[in-house]
């Protein structure tokens, strides 16, 4: 609301992405609320999906929110939240990265660490000598 009073011709418009995690004893609990940035990713054994949850910008005005996306996550299976900058990426050829493909051979990682240092690896492999074209922020949870 804030947002919109102070722009009230959407020209604030902001990308948020909250997710919160609780441990349970068959792994881990997830909510998702998610205001238009990219879907988070669960890496693991079983391969590389997507948390898909939609919801407006913030700064548009809005009736109410979109309700929360719920989800079970499996022990050893790792969370990945990234900044639109990784997934609007484009190479010299004009395609677009792409942190499910990308992600899939390091879904096995030793840690979540390692899997956010491969998949940024990737991303710099990927786009060359193109400038990154915006920010660029990867968090990775590993469920225990």
């Amino acid at each position: 609301r804030r947002l919109v009073g102070l722009f009230p011709d959407g020209e604030m418009m902001s990308t948020a992405v909250c997710l919160d995690v609780t441990l349970d004893g068959k792994g881990a609990r997830g909510t998702l609320a998610n205001a238009c940035g990219p879907d988070p990713l669960v890496c693991g054994s079983e391969g590389v999906s997507e948390i898909r949850a939609s919801g407006t910008y913030l700064g548009i005005p809005q009736d109410g929110w979109p309700p929360a996306r719920h989800f079970s996550i499996d022990p050893g299976n790792t969370i990945v939240i990234y900044s639109d900058g990784l997934s609007e990426q484009f190479n010299r050829s004009r395609e677009r990265f792409n942190p499910v493909t990308a992600a899939h051979p390091l879904r096995l990682a030793a840690s979540a660490n390692d899997l956010v240092r491969s998949l940024v690896a990737s991303f710099h492999e990927f786009r060359q000598s193109v400038s990154v074209g915006d920010d660029l922020t990867v968090i990775a949870l590993r469920i225990p």
